[in-house]
């Protein structure tokens, strides 16, 4: 979309798909549902789960809702809200490549683990999985940073500029929550202590409205992506203490080091890509496919364990 006459297909996209997949999950759910009399309905017994459930979401909900509502109010500037959504936008993308699928996959399997009392396994699954969200995190979150100044011009149009800074500030909260995200889905859900995640996420938001009061009107929409970001790393910081050994501070320091590294190198690598050259797709294609040899080229050059056992796997489906 790169004309403000394009504003109603975007929404008709939006609300279409939305729709359109709402809809496509009721053809199939008939089938799945059993009618149940209403005397063997125990919806108070339920009552108290479903809340230690619904608390954190209405929580991150309202938070991530109240940066836009503030910044508007504060800031009395439409174009700032469009260019905080927007960055908004691509991280939230880099979130779900990054951490959302695997923590779907894992979450089931070790809730089965804790079931079965099998610490060690637990502990195995959940250092590959931040293994793996630190892999994907810091490739996203510095790849964002390298690629911005020559992907925004021709993804959002010219006007939106002011959107590059934005996303280079507010691309390492991937990495932030990543690193929470993987502790609340594997550890404290599957565990049975939603209560305590629940306390917080709590936190979180209010730190996240405390600073957004502060910094909206000191930086504007900056202010409200430093709000989100310590506000994050509050939540994160709560959730690896009270990990009871699960998920340490060593943990994340052994597996980070080096894909810092690579990704730094990676970094410098596209940013020298688009010094002086022209805002294109080709140009932001030719940086990610680049970008992303480089990252693996250095990482097995350093000996990162977690690409060296990738490549052993799948070294072994080829000789099957």
């Amino acid at each position: 979309m790169n004309d403000q006459s394009d504003v109603w297909i975007y929404i008709l996209i939006l609300a279409g798909s939305t729709f359109a997949g709402n809809v496509s999950t009721w053809t199939c759910l008939p089938k799945f549902l059993v009618k149940i009399e209403k005397n063997e309905l125990c919806i108070k017994r339920h009552y108290k789960e479903t809340l230690i459930y619904f608390i954190p979401t209405i929580a991150t909900s309202v938070y991530t809702v109240l940066d836009k509502t503030m910044i508007g109010l504060i800031t009395g500037s439409n174009s700032v809200n469009g260019y905080y959504e927007n960055a908004t936008k691509i991280v939230n993308m880099a979130k779900a490549v990054a951490f959302t699928s695997i923590n779907s996959v894992l979450g089931s399997r070790i809730s089965y683990l804790f079931a079965n009392k099998k610490t060690d396994e637990i502990k195995e699954k959940i250092s590959f999985a931040l293994d793996y969200i630190l892999f994907m995190g810091i490739g996203c979150s510095l790849g964002i940073i390298g690629v911005a100044k020559q992907f925004v011009p021709w993804f959002f149009g010219e006007g939106f500029m002011e959107t590059v800074p934005m996303l280079m500030t507010l691309s390492p909260i991937v990495v932030i929550i990543g690193i929470s995200n993987c502790a609340g889905a594997l550890y404290y859900t599957p565990a049975g202590l939603r209560a305590t995640s629940t306390k917080f996420i709590v936190t979180g938001s209010v730190v996240n409205f405390i600073l957004n009061s502060i910094l909206i009107p000191l930086f504007s929409g900056y202010g409200a992506i430093i709000a989100s970001i310590v506000a994050e790393l509050v939540i994160t910081v709560l959730y690896v203490r009270n990990s009871n050994g699960f998920l340490t501070v060593q943990m994340i320091a052994e597996k980070i080091w080096k894909k810092l590294i690579a990704g730094s190198v990676m970094l410098i690598v596209i940013v020298i890509m688009g010094i002086n050259r022209e805002a294109s797709i080709v140009l932001t294609g030719g940086q990610i496919i680049v970008g992303v040899g480089v990252y693996g080229i250095i990482l097995f050059i350093i000996r990162d364990k977690f690409l060296l056992n990738g490549l052993d796997i799948v070294k072994d489906k080829l000789k099957r």
